[in-house]
Order: structure tokens, then C-alpha cells, then sequence
């Protein structure tokens, strides 16, 4: 089995960095501990952002949040900033009763700035690139907090005819029913498309297989229950929708690398 499923990860609390760029995220993937600002200056991009897809232009902001399912359109982009950051970022200058609500702009997946909007933001991106270089943990914090605030004062970009289109209603009954699906046929039964259809609009629209669509969703709620509940890996495997415990452990170690067990021990909370 070709090892399909992708979670990155960054080693620094914080980067940030402004840079032409055509897509280098042409796989669907998620990061398991920090979140994206990404700010397009100019170009565009067809954006996929959990089931959603965004047809950004210059001046549009994706922000995706940790576990978030997303990738870029093959040779789409432009110039650009993008800020990461991670849960070690947020919790060292945040307090824990804030994040939630200084988070909230995350939700909207895809942002469109009013133009003095936009200067703003690319003002508060450009100082955070200064304090980094300069080292100055304060300033990048304050900046940092400054676009927070902007971002959740912003409005959301919505594409309401991708939004609406058969493809979205597809994904979103995958997504909420992964652990009920077997085969393609149930969802092709359940929604009144045909298996083909289906085929092709995973193809079209994410270059990815069905199956491979359905795995990602399920390794990803396998990780999560792995590092935030105590159930056995038997149990798990069940939620999951896997066949059986040791079909879960084969593929689960194809794809992500390590068994179970020992994913847990690596990224379980205390």
C-alpha cells in the first residue's frame, strides 16, 4: 500500500516569511500542532480548506487551523506571507481563557479585507517579519495580537457556488458519516449520485481517490482519540469504521510510520 497520508509540522514556535510562490501543497495534508495565516499580495489561488473550497485573489487571507484538512491548487499563487505558529506560541503569550475567542477567525476558513483592511494586515505581517529577525519576542507579540483582532473584525470570503455545488454536499456527508461508510456505494445510495460521478469529482476537484479521501478522515479521528481519550486500540479501530483492530494497526503504521501504541506514547497529553 503506497503511503498516501501527509501531517507536517513546524519545528519553531513561529515563522513567518514573504516569498513568490507557486503551490508546493499540491497534496491534501494537515498539520497536527500549528495554525496558518496566509496572505495572498498578488496572483491567484483555489484554496481547499476543510470541505470547503475559496477562489482567492490578491488581498485574501486563508487561515486554517490546526487538524484542518487542506492543499493548493497545482501551479496557482503569487506573492505572498505566510505566519505559522504553534500551541507553544499561544500559550506562552496568551492567556488560556483568551485563545478562544482571539481565535474565533479561524472558523471562517477564508477572510476578504476592505482595502484599508488589507494594508493593515500586511503592515502587522511585515513588523512581525522585522521583530523576528531582530529577535524581539514583544514586538512579534503585540503585532501578532494586533492581526487577531483585525482578522475577527473581518469578513468571511464565501464562494457560494462551490459552496453549494454537488462536490460540497459530498464531502460534507463523508465527513460527518466517515465512521458509518463502508464502500463508495453508500454514499453514491445515500445521496443519489452515481459511483462514478463520485469517482470523478474526488479526481477533478482534490486529485485524490475516494478511498484515499475516506482514510485521511478516518487516520486523522484515529490520531485524535489515540492522543485524547483512553479507548484500546480495538476500540478505536471500531469508532473509526476500520474492519478489524489488526487492519487498523497495518494501515495505520503504512501511513503514519509508527503502530498505534506508539504514535500514543509520542503525543499523549498528560
Amino acid at each position: 500500500m503506497e503511503k498516501q497520508y501527509q501531517e507536517e509540522k513546524i519545528n519553531l514556535n513561529i515563522k513567518i516569511e514573504k516569498k513568490y510562490a507557486l503551490s508546493a501543497m499540491n497534496d491534501l495534508h494537515y498539520h497536527s500542532s500549528h495554525y496558518e495565516i496566509y496572505l495572498l499580495l498578488s496572483g491567484k489561488q483555489r484554496y481547499f480548506i476543510g470541505n470547503k473550497f475559496f477562489d482567492m485573489h490578491a488581498g485574501d487571507i486563508a487561515v486554517i487551523k490546526k487538524g484542518v484538512l487542506h492543499k493548493t491548487q497545482k501551479d496557482n499563487g503569487g506573492n505572498r506571507i505566510l505566519l505559522s505558529f504553534n500551541q507553544e506560541f499561544l500559550h506562552k503569550y496568551f492567556l488560556h481563557n483568551s485563545l478562544d475567542v482571539l481565535l474565533k477567525f479561524f472558523d471562517k476558513k477564508a477572510i476578504r479585507l476592505e482595502s484599508e483592511q488589507l494594508l493593515k494586515a500586511q503592515a502587522l505581517m511585515e513588523s512581525v517579519i522585522k521583530a523576528q529577525k531582530k529577535q524581539d519576542e514583544e514586538m512579534i507579540f503585540y503585532n501578532v495580537l494586533q492581526l487577531f483582532i483585525l482578522l475577527n473584525e473581518s469578513n468571511p470570503l464565501f464562494n457560494e457556488e462551490i459552496s453549494n455545488s454537488v462536490f460540497a454536499k459530498t464531502l460534507e456527508y463523508v465527513d460527518k458519516n466517515f465512521n458509518q461508510i463502508t464502500c463508495l456505494e453508500d454514499v453514491s445510495n445515500a445521496l443519489f449520485i452515481s459511483k462514478y460521478h463520485i469517482c470523478h469529482l474526488f479526481k477533478t476537484n482534490l486529485d485524490i481517490t475516494f478511498n484515499n479521501y475516506l482514510l485521511k478522515i478516518k487516520l486523522k479521528e484515529a490520531k485524535r482519540l489515540l492522543i485524547n481519550t483512553n479507548h484500546s486500540v480495538t476500540k478505536i479501530a471500531s469508532l473509526c469504521n476500520f474492519t478489524n483492530s489488526t487492519y487498523f494497526c497495518y494501515v495505520f503504521r503504512n501511513q503514519i510510520g509508527v503502530s498505534p501504541t506508539k504514535y500514543r506514547k509520542q503525543n499523549k497529553k498528560s
